[in-house]
């Protein structure tokens, strides 16, 4: 691993403690707001033959949900610096003179990995398994893959290919290890070396972008619950847009 001295592309590392607490916060503040919605129709049995609760009751609790999960999204955008890492995705196939770039985030409660951002690729528009995929045993093992002739076995690159098109030859593949969390979470991998093979050098330069990169792919390993929290929540505002008649 390069020398921590090296690092140039890093955020102070007690903004991640600010951060963790903030999403507590953020989250802490949904308080009987957010779960007050949860089973309308389990209280609708309950309260048979009382009167039904006021329209602009329902209405202000529907905005209140829409301003909530503005606010969610708005900081799941703005986690992790992504153009910065986009510049990065960018400029590594050229630097390593291969055909793509891709970074993956683990989710650990669904034992996925997600493409966070990629060549010609938008975010979320791949996820692959923590189990038989390069990416998966990258990030279990906290060690390095290469792999060769991958047009000649079979495995998860064969799924990817038939929904993307893009036949992968050959795949380097590193780790992305947390600075806070002290775990791995997420993996950077370059496909189709164009001229010869991958070698240690290669390596090398995958593994410094890893370790400049690691803070913020950690912020958006750390607060992927935003995103999770927002989906809850368009799923309550549509059962209050139903209640209230609203298309």
């Amino acid at each position: 691993m390069p020398c921590r001295d090296a690092m140039t592309f890093t955020q102070p590392r007690h903004c991640f403690r600010l951060q963790k607490l903030w999403l507590a916060c953020v989250i802490a503040t949904l308080g009987p707001g957010f779960g007050a919605e949860q089973d309308l129709a389990g209280k609708n049995n309950r309260n048979q033959g009382k009167p039904m609760m006021k329209r602009e009751v329902l209405e202000k609790k529907l905005t209140q949900l829409k301003a909530k999960q503005q606010l969610m999204e708005k900081a799941w955008k703005e986690a992790g610096n992504r153009e910065l890492i986009q510049f990065f995705v960018d400029i590594m196939p050229r630097t390593l003179d291969t055909e793509r770039c891709s970074i993956f985030i683990l989710d650990p409660v669904d034992e996925k990995a997600w493409l966070q951002c990629g060549t010609g690729m938008s975010e979320k528009q791949l996820q692959v398994p923590t189990k038989n995929s390069i990416v998966g045993r990258v990030i279990s093992s906290g060690q390095h893959v290469v792999e060769t002739d991958l047009q000649e076995q079979v495995g998860v690159h064969d799924v990817v290919a038939v929904k993307t098109g893009f036949i992968t030859r050959n795949a380097l593949c590193v780790p992305v290890h947390g600075v806070t969390t002290k775990k791995i979470v997420g993996a950077i991998q370059v496909l189709n070396k164009n001229n010869g093979m991958f070698d240690d050098e290669d390596r090398k330069t995958l593994e410094r972008l890893a370790f400049h990169l690691e803070m913020n792919i950690e912020n958006i390993y750390l607060r992927q619950e935003l995103a999770k929290i927002s989906l809850e929540m368009g799923k309550k505002i549509r059962l209050l847009e139903r209640k209230l008649g609203i298309k």
